[in-house]
């Protein structure tokens, strides 16, 4: 039995988007596992406290929205404009949290924490639980969130 080996050419361009393909889909997978280990997140012991007397928002389809204590301490501090057009952005996070209008960003630095955009300054800090599941951690300004 004989085995032919054969060579295909492909240029510079359609192999960055094939790797970068590959790398969404990495992403996407690694988003979809469990995040039970709390040791790689921001502020572990932080979480891990505040934890305990979380908020969950239910969804009736979609993701659902665990905040954190912290969360909520921070949210409460921020202007009533920003809090209004955050409830716009969790009910979009909530129906289809891959929404453009969130400008999701993975935080570097930080394994498993993502981020999105209430407006162009203010941000959320979060990470998935499940699938189903994404606990909102932080909220603040972007200059002072990743602190």
């Amino acid at each position: 039995m004989s085995t032919k080996s054969s060579t295909i050419t492909v240029s510079s361009k359609t192999m960055e988007s094939i790797l970068y393909e590959l790398r969404m889909i990495r992403d996407e997978i690694a988003l979809l596992l469990p995040q039970e280990d709390l040791e790689e997140y921001a502020n572990v012991e932080r979480v891990k406290q505040s934890y305990h007397g979380n908020q969950t928002v239910s969804a009736r389809h979609g993701m659902n929205i665990i905040r954190t204590d912290d969360f909520e301490s921070s949210f409460l501090k921020l202007p009533l404009e920003i809090q209004r057009l955050y409830s716009t952005q969790a009910k979009r996070f909530r129906e289809n949290w891959r929404d453009p209008r969130l400008h999701i960003k993975k935080v570097r630095g930080l394994a498993h924490v993502f981020s999105f955009r209430i407006t162009r300054r203010y941000r959320v800090l979060f990470y998935f639980q499940n699938a189903e599941t994404a606990i909102f951690f932080d909220v603040d300004h972007r200059k002072d969130v990743y602190e």
